[in-house]
């Protein structure tokens, strides 16, 4: 059974990537993201009230795409 490595520090690049100018970049994030699922949902969620509006959408259909229930209250506010 392989050693896999903590998932932690690739959410932290791919949420700083959804404020990207770029958008292949942020689409990317969003993307690679949603593929990571609910592992990413709780630094989502932090992230959210702090960020700026181009990263607050792209977390948004972050969360869309991985259809986790805690996403429902912020999805609600916004």
């Amino acid at each position: 059974m392989p050693i896999q490595r903590s998932a932690g520090a690739e959410i932290r690049q791919l949420i700083e990537a959804l404020n990207a100018p770029d958008d292949t970049r942020r689409e990317t994030a969003v993307a690679r993201l949603a593929v990571i699922g609910p592992r990413a949902v709780e630094q989502l969620l932090q992230e959210f009230p702090a960020a700026p509006g181009r990263s607050r959408a792209a977390i948004l259909r972050t969360l869309e795409a991985i259809g986790d229930a805690r996403a429902l209250a912020v999805a609600r506010e916004a």
